[in-house]
């Protein structure tokens, strides 16, 4: 009796360890439809992104933690490109989380600046160009970012030099970035910064003069 209650309590404890270690593999077969779709999807002119998300959430939701990082970076691409900006920036800090010091990996980092940025923390989103170009100084959109980022952190005297050190880097660079654009935002907030100057300066005369 002892014999046959051990036994089928062999097969109970098998049937279960069976169980704990299949249920979280079957992350891999989502991540790997994923990963299919994906790789059709990048020969359409229109590409539909939803299968790939679908999938993809499913594998992070039964795995978060042993999903790779191509798929979370991949995930965050489909979610820039249905305008989900907030959900493809926090796939990004995923990917930063994990890999933070990856030459491979800097256009995240620039591309978590920009969001940074398009909210207004020109400090923190400085933090990650700074590692970026400290990871690989030779990619050019960090520069350009940088350039940006001192504009808008009123920083006039670099701005132009790193818009040089762009387009000596990667002289196609010009048709992804708006030079004129960057070039016509820096005399905008300048002018602006000017103008504030001469209306303190105005204040502080006609203080004086009283």
């Amino acid at each position: 009796i002892f014999g046959k209650y051990m036994a089928q309590g062999i097969l109970i404890v098998a049937l279960g360890w069976s169980g704990c270690t299949q249920y979280p593999n079957e992350y891999n077969i989502y991540e790997k439809r994923a990963r299919e779709s994906y790789l059709r999807q990048q020969k359409c002119s229109r590409p539909e992104l939803g299968d790939i998300i679908v999938n993809l959430n499913k594998a992070i939701e039964l795995a978060p933690h042993r999903v790779s990082t191509e798929s979370y970076y991949i995930r965050s691409i489909c979610w820039y490109s249905i305008g989900e900006y907030d959900r493809a920036n926090q796939d990004r800090m995923v990917i930063f989380k994990r890999e933070p010091n990856n030459p491979e990996r800097v256009p995240v980092y620039v591309a978590i600046a920009g969001e940074l940025a398009v909210k207004g923390k020109y400090q923190e989103a400085m933090k990650y160009i700074e590692r970026s170009i400290k990871l690989a100084p030779n990619y050019a959109p960090a520069r350009a970012t940088r350039a940006l980022l001192y504009i808008n952190m009123g920083m006039y005297d670099k701005w132009e030099e790193e818009i040089r050190n762009a387009i000596e880097l990667d002289a196609n660079i010009t048709n992804t970035i708006d030079v004129k654009l960057i070039r016509h935002v820096a005399e905008r907030k300048m002018g602006e910064n000017e103008k504030g100057h001469k209306g303190a300066r105005a204040i502080v005369r006609e203080g004086n003069e009283k």
